[in-house]
């Protein structure tokens, strides 16, 4: 594939930045000035993150596209242990009943965070590499060779989901665990794989949550 920018991409992602930092500043300054006395802590301290990651986007688009799929099983793995390391103690910082935080130095940092951009590309890497040839050839055959096989691709995305929506559920994050598992299940259903895995994979997610909410109803967070 040429290596270009998607200026469409580009203009949407341009927007939501623009109206995100807009709804901080305003929504965030009575906030920051009861806090910290002054209106324009969270602001800076969302520009400051905002040029880190713009910094890191131009450098991820400056990889190449076959070097990201080998490296990123690696970095998911390690993205899905510190997800779990916010359980340690001396490791893992609560905040008002919720362990979702790393303390680094005087810092904190949230490895749900990254997890949203590591997950997206493991299974995209992973779909790519379980359907590569594929391509070209017509639905029926796809789903004979792999797209509708139960075993090989559907059950082990929703052991995935398990394994993902058990760690965010114990960190009491459904907000990120409904943003990763909503990405996930869209590309999953792009790949071309059958409706009714993601018709399943969704109830079960749902159902999930659901009975979560009942027993852990976050009245106190």
């Amino acid at each position: 594939m040429k290596h270009s920018i998607n200026y469409y991409f580009l203009g949407l992602s341009i927007i939501l930045i623009f109206f995100g930092i807009s709804f901080l500043a305003n929504l965030s300054a009575p906030a920051s000035l009861q806090i910290f006395g002054n209106t324009n802590y969270y602001i800076l301290h969302q520009l400051y993150a905002l040029a880190i990651g713009l910094g890191l986007g131009f450098a991820a688009f400056k990889i190449p596209l076959n070097l990201t799929k080998k490296i990123i099983p690696f970095l998911f793995i390690v993205n899905l242990l510190l997800l779990v390391a916010v359980f340690l103690p001396f490791i893992g910082v609560k905040f008002w009943g919720a362990k979702r935080w790393i303390g680094v130095g005087g810092s904190t940092f949230q490895p749900s965070e990254f997890f949203k951009i590591t997950a997206i590309l493991y299974l995209s890497a992973w779909l790519s590499n379980k359907f590569s040839g594929s391509v070209k050839k017509g639905w029926s055959k796809r789903v004979k060779e792999g797209y509708g096989n139960f075993v090989k691709v559907f059950l082990p995305f929703l052991i995935l989901l398990a394994i993902i929506s058990i760690i965010l559920l114990f960190q009491r994050d459904l907000s990120t665990l409904g943003i990763v598992t909503a990405a996930l299940m869209a590309i999953y259903f792009t790949a071309g794989t059958p409706l009714w895995h993601t018709v399943l994979a969704f109830a079960v997610e749902v159902g999930g949550a659901l009975l979560f909410i009942l027993i852990e109803p976050y009245t106190d967070y």
